[in-house]
């Protein structure tokens, strides 16, 4: 258990990914419009390891979902780790995708100098946009319908599609599991109860005949002495 549980502390939680990621795409909308060539190039490379970090995170719910599927506190909060980690790849694609193309109805980032007011502007503006985000994403999660926001082509429905697969496998098999594991626990408590109760039960019936209830005249000299 103790092995178990330090494994889980050098694993990257998606707590952890979504930090990285979100972090990560706010460096890049920050530095893209007044970088220089050569910093774009890095900033380049940058968008391409969170591209692929973006895939790899969807796998670290997976990680965590044996050790969390065991409680309802748990599965919440798988639940909005899902919401953020998701929220923080539709954040990184809104802001990489000048054109709308993969995700729409975000608020624009402004990513090329001709536009570029200040940096507080530009935060502001990135701020808004992982707002918005965190809104698509609990749509995604709840299957609800906006179409002022959304999705349109390209990799953007793969990330839908993990999001919908996602939350169906915690909905259904992590309440399963819940309820399984319950529906357990009470049936080994229910079996000690009963396992007690009969040992006491034998216990007293295999006393000797004199080691019972104390009679009228054993009182009385308990009494008086």
């Amino acid at each position: 258990m103790v092995h178990r549980e330090s494994m889980d502390k050098k694993n990257i939680t998606p707590a952890k990914w979504t930090l990285f990621l979100v972090l990560g795409t706010f460096a890049i909308g920050l530095m893209t419009p007044i970088a220089s060539d050569w910093i774009k190039l890095i900033i380049l490379l940058s968008a391409l390891i969170l591209f692929i970090g973006c895939f790899i995170s969807i796998l670290s719910i997976a990680n965590t979902y044996n050790n969390r599927a065991s409680s309802i506190n748990g599965i919440i909060s798988l639940y909005l780790d899902t919401v953020m980690l998701f929220a923080s790849a539709y954040f990184f694609t809104s802001v990489i995708d000048s054109g709308d193309s993969i995700v729409f109805g975000i608020s624009q980032v402004c990513m090329q100098s001709e536009c570029y007011l200040n940096s507080l502007v530009q935060a502001q503006s990135l701020v808004d946009a992982f707002m918005d985000s965190i809104y698509l994403s609990v749509l995604v999660m709840t299957t609800s319908g906006d179409s002022s926001i959304g999705v349109g082509e390209g990799w953007g429905r793969w990330l839908v599609i993990f999001q919908l697969f996602t939350t169906v496998y915690i909905s259904l098999v992590g309440l399963a599991n819940y309820f399984s594991h319950k529906s357990s626990r009470e049936l080994a408590d229910m079996e000690e109860r009963v396992i007690k109760h009969l040992t006491g039960k034998v216990s007293v019936a295999t006393q000797p005949i004199g080691q019972g209830k104390k009679t009228i005249w054993q009182r009385l000299v308990s009494f008086f002495s």
